[in-house]
Formats: structure tokens, C-alpha cells, sequence
């Protein structure tokens, strides 16, 4: 890569804090040498154990399987589209495990420069009780974080 070219990861799911983080990027800090890495990570899905000695669990759990990789496509299609609309340099990829750990994984494997992603506009305190994927990011990582909050 040039030495003026970035690889920025941009994390995605399917909520609008993510949407609003990709715009934000491509508005405020895009260029167009920059490649893109659209990352959609999901954690595994394991069933209830309630549902585990039912009579019920095997076509409620296939409708529940069937909708989550329906959502992910959703995503996948969506920004699929917006890249090729906006004619970005990007590749989509879709990992399986903890959005957190995957986020750094992946930009480590892939030597990105920056890491772009949207979270909820959280108080300090909500955000120091709850945690999230954001600031497990920014704390497992040396890779610049570009965290755009949510509307209050």
C-alpha cells in the first residue's frame, strides 16, 4: 500500500448508530485512495435452554437461526450496495464470535490504520456500568479509534 493509502475497518450491524458511523466516516474523513474493510461480526447463537427439551424447539429455533442470517444479509446487501453506489474500495467481510475480540482480530490480521464505528450515546457512567463493544475496542487494541455516539 502507498504510504498515503489507508485501510480503515468499519464495524457494522444493523442498527442506525452504525449507518451514522459509516456516513460520518465517508463525510468527514474519507479519501479516495482509502480501501475499506465493512466488518459485520455476530457472536454464535445458542439456544435457550428452555427450548432444549421441547417439542417446539426444532422449528422455533430453525425460524430464529432463519431470521438472524436473514438480518445479517440485510446488512451484508446494504452496505454492500452504499459501497458500490458510492464506487469505495471495499471488501465486506461477516466473522462469527464476540463483536469486541473480532473487531481487533480482524484489523490486526487485515493491518488496518483506523478502526471507524458508531455506538449509543451513553452518560459516562451507563457506559463505565455496561461496557461495550466500543470500549472493549479501544481498550484491547494500538489501532486508532474512530468512535462516532449516537444522537442523545
Amino acid at each position: 500500500m502507498a504510504d498515503n493509502t489507508r485501510l480503515v475497518l468499519i464495524a457494522v450491524d444493523d442498527c442506525q448508530h452504525s449507518e451514522r458511523a459509516f456516513e460520518w466516516y465517508l463525510n468527514h474523513v474519507h479519501r479516495e485512495e482509502n480501501s475499506l474493510i465493512v466488518l459485520n461480526c455476530h457472536g454464535n447463537l445458542d439456544p435457550p435452554s428452555s427450548l432444549l427439551h421441547s417439542a417446539a424447539y426444532s422449528e422455533e429455533w430453525k425460524q430464529t437461526l432463519q431470521a438472524h442470517e436473514e438480518k445479517k444479509d440485510r446488512v451484508i446487501e446494504k452496505y454492500k450496495h452504499k459501497c458500490e453506489e458510492k464506487k469505495l474500495k471495499a471488501k465486506i467481510k461477516v466473522e462469527l464470535g464476540k463483536p469486541g475480540e473480532t473487531i481487533c482480530k480482524i484489523a490486526e490480521q487485515e493491518n488496518v490504520t483506523a478502526i471507524v464505528m458508531g455506538g449509543r450515546a451513553l452518560s459516562k457512567l451507563r457506559r463505565t456500568l455496561l461496557g461495550g463493544v466500543s470500549d472493549y475496542v479501544i481498550k484491547h487494541t494500538q489501532i486508532p479509534v474512530i468512535f462516532v455516539p449516537g444522537l442523545h
